[in-house]
C-alpha cells in the first residue's frame, strides 16, 4: 500500500509467518553453519588458484592460541597482551 509504513509480512507460501517457525538458537545455529559455509568457498577458491588454504577449523584455531598463550606466559609476557602494546603509566608528580 502506498505510504505505508507498516512492513508487509512475509511467510513460508503456507500463509505461516517466519517468525512463528523459528527460534533464536535456530538462527544462531544458522549463522554458524552458513559462515562455515563460506569459509569453505573461499578455501575451495584459493585451492583453484593454486594457494594454500589456510585451516579453518575452529578446534585447531582455538589450539592456536592457547599454543601462544602457553608460550607467552613461559617466556614471562603477559598472556593477554605483548610488551610492545602494554600501556606505559606516567606518573603526574614531577
Amino acid at each position: 500500500m502506498p505510504g505505508s509504513t507498516e512492513e508487509p509480512a512475509r511467510s513460508h507460501g503456507f500463509g505461516i509467518p517466519f517468525h512463528s517457525l523459528t527460534c533464536n538458537h535456530e538462527i544462531l545455529d544458522h549463522v554458524a553453519n552458513h559462515g562455515a559455509h563460506h569459509r569453505g568457498q573461499i578455501v575451495l577458491l584459493l585451492r583453484q588458484a593454486g594457494f594454500t588454504a589456510p585451516v579453518t577449523d575452529l578446534i585447531a584455531y582455538r589450539r592456536a592460541q592457547a599454543r601462544t598463550i602457553i608460550g607467552r606466559m613461559r617466556s614471562g609476557v603477559s598472556a593477554r597482551r605483548p610488551d610492545a602494546f602494554r600501556r606505559q603509566r606516567h606518573d603526574s608528580a614531577g
